[in-house]
């Protein structure tokens, strides 16, 4: 309804404020660039990933993101909370304007597609204080950037995803939920190339 609608735009408005987020967007508007914050970019050497690498099957921005490589014990030494959600805050900034921009080019709703990698899951990576540290920068796309995740495809995911995404599960909307695709590493293939 109108008056609901209303209200989250209040409240988004004043989080974005508040959290950096409208700051972020600024920067990024004046010429900014995402590798040009250190928090980024030492999350980018704990965590292999490629930002908007091209273009996803349904035509957003592709981000691919290798959850198998990422080194949880190095991140927990070398990056805090605050500067993981930093990092996360500008990632998350940097992937809604190149939508607006898909979008306007387009003339629809352009959402940024991912794909994450679980080749070489371990225990490590899912570790109740790596989830736990993560779940602020899990949960904001849902809050605060509604329409910015289209499709999300989970590859490779081996039997320990499962358990994961049991913990995860209930973090995430119904609409954030029907978004996301888990694939076996038998059937992933075909997956990436959808």
């Amino acid at each position: 309804d109108a008056a609901r609608a209303c209200e989250w735009v209040r409240g988004a408005v004043r989080w974005r404020e508040e959290s950096g987020a409208s700051s972020l967007r600024r920067g990024l508007l004046r010429g900014g660039k995402v590798l040009d914050e250190t928090e980024v970019l030492k999350l980018l050497t704990l965590c292999p990933m490629l930002l908007s690498h091209r273009t996803g099957g349904k035509g957003g921005p592709l981000t691919l993101i290798h959850v198998g490589g990422f080194d949880a014990s190095r991140w927990y030494a070398t990056q805090s909370a605050a500067q993981f959600e930093a990092a996360g805050l500008m990632l998350l900034e940097a992937a809604l304007a190149n939508c607006d921009r898909a979008s306007v080019e387009a003339g629809r709703l352009v959402r940024r597609e991912i794909l994450l990698d679980y080749d070489g899951l371990a225990l490590s990576h899912v570790a109740p204080r790596v989830l736990l540290r993560q779940r602020p920068l899990l949960t904001l796309p849902d809050r605060w950037y509604p329409e910015l995740v289209g499709r999300v495809a989970c590859v490779n995911a081996p039997s320990l995803f499962a358990a994961v995404y049991r913990v995860v599960h209930p973090w995430l909307s119904d609409e954030l939920r029907a978004r996301i695709e888990v694939h076996a590493p038998a059937t992933s293939a075909a997956a990436v190339e959808s």
